[in-house]
């Protein structure tokens, strides 16, 4: 199986049939059958009760990561892969966020995970947006658009309070909802509006417009390569930040955020 992103491919050998069923699923819009050298090899294998990631460098192979529990392994599967395609196109600045698109304009969600980007995005894309991405997104720091990064949704499942705890968070069980491929966008768009989401169980719904100055601030928060940019990451954020609406979302239920997006910017 080989994956491509920006001209970069990957190239991902399995004896196993799980393991090749979930990168099929989650990488789907990111399958290439292209003759591209990969910038990176891996094998994911089942050798008696283990299962294996080993990436192969110059004919030999280095074992990245083992264990017993086939969940565990493809969280590591997934979390190398990403990485290694995030690594090589470090031209870009990258954050962890989401974003949909209308008319070549883009919603960027910003959120701490469990925060409700992969819902909120999926209702985005249910009411006629385009899908860039639930998990994370590129800021071309030479033209100011986003590029999305089309891996397949993961919601986590719905729950009736509200969690802080960060372990509780990953160990809720998380959905994998398909995107058809048409409503995938597959061009870098705009920036329409940047919103960061806070969500709380006992929050009402409010839309609170922020500072050029503040949403610089959140936005590196989120970031995940800034060192790589420093000060031309700052002076695109700031030109940015200058030049966009951006909110902070408060709210407890992901139906009631999704209508408040749609009236400010639909």
């Amino acid at each position: 199986m080989q994956l491509e992103f920006q001209h970069q491919a990957l190239l991902i050998e399995t004896n196993n049939l799980s393991i090749e069923q979930f990168v099929l699923s989650i990488f789907d819009h990111l399958l290439s059958d292209s003759q591209s050298n990969p910038i990176a090899k891996f094998s994911a294998i089942q050798s008696q009760s283990e299962y294996e990631l080993s990436q192969l460098i110059q004919g030999d192979s280095k074992l990245v990561f083992s264990t017993s529990q086939l969940d565990v392994f493809t969280t590591q599967l997934k979390y190398h892969l990403v990485t290694t395609l995030l690594e090589n196109t470090s031209q870009f600045l990258w954050f962890h966020a989401a974003a949909a698109a209308k008319n070549n304009e883009a919603i960027w969600l910003l959120a701490p995970p469990g925060g409700g980007k992969s819902s909120i995005v999926l209702l985005l894309v249910q009411e006629g947006w385009q899908y860039l991405s639930d998990d994370v997104v590129a800021l071309d720091l030479v033209t100011n658009q986003l590029i999305g990064f089309p891996q397949t949704p993961r919601p986590r499942k719905s729950i009736n309070k509200w969690i802080q705890d960060k372990n509780q968070i990953n160990s809720i069980a998380k959905e994998i909802v398909t995107i058809p491929i048409e409503k995938v966008q597959a061009s870098p768009c705009e920036v329409k509006g940047i919103v960061f989401l806070k969500y709380h169980s006992e929050s009402t719904i409010a839309l609170e417009k922020l500072s050029s100055s503040q949403a610089v601030i959140k936005l590196l928060e989120q970031t995940i390569n800034f060192p790589l940019h420093k000060q031309s990451a700052m002076n695109a954020l700031v030109d940015l930040s200058a030049q966009t609406q951006a909110y902070q979302l408060d709210y407890d239920n992901r139906n009631a955020a999704f209508l408040a997006l749609i009236q400010c910017f639909d």
